[in-house]
């Protein structure tokens, strides 16, 4: 049985390395850790599931002592209305549940690719609503910004923090709603579904202020002037990471991302871009033992 640290030197990147094709580092300046220990990740199968997770953590948010201390961060591909919890349940859609986070005085935050007009309009919406949100247009010709995440803070008792993260292959999509049967026809997808598939990963401990950091990044950045529509106008204080997050479990996690390299309206922190995603299956590739 190998050990947690022959495990860590064997799948995890060195992100400080420059060599190689492509460079696994990180961008010259990353927030976020290279690695941590301590959190506990469960996965989570298929849209229903995770959508009604989502429902739940938002939910609890809404119907907390203290709704304007709780803080929702949603980076998304992009947004429709899609029925959390199904077609025939008694259950918002998942933009009216923002807005209606953002009206109870939870901290709401949306940040989309800039590819989809839908999103800008949602975003809009929850602007008006009392959140904030924007999409994000710094993308490669023809592409899209295809990180998909939810950060949840709630207050704890002592004064400090609860952090949660969720992320995965799945956002708040009609294509993304599917039971694990993925039956050919199925009453609580909507018509605008089809079988469909999807991992998520729920992650509690250290791991979910490098989540936290990674949309920090994205949404303070400054140096583009039409960086956003609607413009951003607010920033987020990073200080949160002084917040003692209580070990949560076994695991290791490594957080990896892609920023693309733009020669105008590009990231003004990330001129270099990030590759750590590829480099991470070239390692997996090569570190296979059987086809």
């Amino acid at each position: 049985m190998p050990t947690l640290n022959e495990l860590r030197q064997r799948w995890f990147l060195d992100v400080d390395d420059v060599t190689g094709f492509p460079q696994p580092r990180r961008h010259p300046n990353a927030l976020v850790h290279p690695y941590t220990d301590g959190n506990r990740v469960t996965p989570i199968l298929d849209g229903a599931s995770y959508m009604a997770r989502a429902h739940e953590l938002i939910r609890a948010m809404i119907n907390s002592a203290d709704p304007s201390a709780c803080h929702l961060w949603v980076h998304a591909w992009r947004s429709e209305p899609v029925k959390v919890l199904g077609e025939t349940a008694d259950g918002p859609d998942a933009e009216s549940l923002l807005v209606e986070a953002a009206h109870a005085g939870v901290q709401v935050r949306f940040l989309a690719s800039g590819h989809d007009p839908h999103a800008r309009k949602f975003a809009k919406r929850l602007i008006a609503a009392g959140g904030e949100g924007a999409c994000d247009k710094r993308k490669a010709l023809f592409g899209s910004h295809h990180q998909k995440f939810i950060v949840f803070r709630f207050p704890a008792e002592d004064g400090g923090s609860i952090w949660q993260a969720l992320l995965g292959s799945g956002d708040f999509l009609y294509a993304r709603w599917d039971t694990h049967a993925c039956n050919p026809e199925e009453p609580d997808r909507s018509e605008k579904g089809a079988p469909t598939h999807d991992v998520w990963l729920e992650v509690d401990g250290p791991a979910t202020h490098d989540v936290a950091l990674h949309f920090a990044e994205r949404w303070n950045d400054s140096g583009n002037p039409s960086l956003t529509d609607p413009r951003l106008s607010s920033t987020l204080s990073t200080a949160f990471v002084d917040d003692d997050v209580a070990t949560a479990g076994p695991h290791s996690l490594q957080l990896l991302r892609t920023y693309p390299v733009l020669k105008r309206g590009g990231f003004s922190w990330s001129e270099a871009g990030e590759f750590s995603i590829w480099a991470a299956y070239l390692n997996g590739i090569r570190q296979a033992e059987r086809y």
